[in-house]
């Protein structure tokens, strides 16, 4: 658990219901049937069995009675609202946010676990994945994070290039957390999102606060349950948004550490992150203190760094 850095009656002050008026707003019958075109097709269900293409033929498909479309569309959207209020009970919560788990193996020791998401979970935090809200907060925090930012990776590339090509002196480095999404400080993430967007809070307190279960299918001897106290959710709608967030503390210091002059590197240097991985360019004195801060300060939020790669500091001479 990586609750060092929160002491019990913060987190307690923190994880309280806000006033989401704004945030159930923008759940409106016109958001839910936009949205469900947008929502990626073929899929695996989560918990609940629904997918995205049983919601879609039960509010877009064929020449149904169309009052009868119209009031249950109705009666979902208030559904909807009450989830993201925070006004569902604790059964109907442990339902719509368990996730179903499968695996890909990687090798013969390891495997890549794949999260399937409940149908209703994953429409409605898609609405706040596409909210001008959030657009709003990516434009205002995220001064060094690119990650969910349309054409970011291409915005680092060329921001990289213009700073080596002026300074042919900086070195390079690339940092890799170790299974990031699973590592997050989640209540510190939580911290940082209730300050930038309280409105949708509750949801997110709903599915991010305590513990969450988890079913694998398919194993030999049947199904095997486990629980999810720590770290986010690897394919959720609103993941890397939250993940960014919650690392958001932590990049712009190492952005301070490497723009601050000094005797030795009066030069400032530049740092991009992207979701989890880390890229800064500086010389060679600030790099050192840049990756000894990321070692020291990095397991508070949950990013731990892969040795592996520490080790691979390229000198442009």
């Amino acid at each position: 658990m990586n609750l060092r850095e929160m002491s019990i009656d913060l987190r307690r002050e923190i994880f309280r219901h806000t006033d989401a008026t704004a945030a159930v707003e923008l759940i409106t019958e016109d958001a839910v049937l936009k949205q469900l075109k947008k929502l990626k097709k073929n899929r695996s269900p989560g918990v609940d069995g629904f997918t995205v293409e049983h919601l879609i033929s039960v509010f877009l498909g064929g020449n149904r009675n169309v009052q009868l479309r119209s009031a249950l569309l109705q009666d979902y959207v208030l559904f909807l609202k009450k989830f993201v209020a925070g006004q569902l009970t604790q059964h109907q919560l442990k339902l719509f946010h368990a996730v179903k788990l499968s695996a890909i193996p990687k090798d013969d020791l390891e495997s890549r676990v794949i999260m399937m998401f409940g149908a209703h979970s994953k429409l409605v935090f898609s609405i706040f994945a596409s909210s001008k809200m959030k657009k709003n907060i990516e434009e205002r925090v995220f001064k060094h994070q690119y990650g969910t930012k349309k054409a970011g990776a291409e915005t680092m590339i060329h921001s990289f290039q213009q700073v080596l090509v002026q300074n042919t002196e900086f070195d390079v480095f690339s940092a890799d957390a170790i299974k990031a999404f699973y590592n997050l400080n989640r209540d510190l993430a939580m911290k940082r999102f209730k300050e930038e967007c309280p409105e949708f809070f509750n949801l997110f307190m709903d599915k991010y606060n305590n513990s969450a279960d988890a079913f694998f299918l398919g194993l030999v001897h049947g199904v095997e349950k486990f629980v999810q106290s720590e770290g986010g959710s690897p394919g959720a709608p609103e993941m890397s948004f939250l993940y960014e967030l919650g690392l958001n503390e932590f990049v712009q210091n190492v952005a301070n550490l490497l723009h601050k002059p000094d005797r030795l590197a009066p030069k400032r240097g530049l740092v991009c992150g992207y979701i989890d991985d880390l890229y800064w360019t500086a010389t060679f004195s600030k790099m050192v203190k840049a990756i000894e801060f990321v070692i020291e300060r990095g397991p508070a939020f949950g990013y731990r760094v892969h040795v592996i790669v520490l080790l691979l500091v390229t000198h442009y001479a």
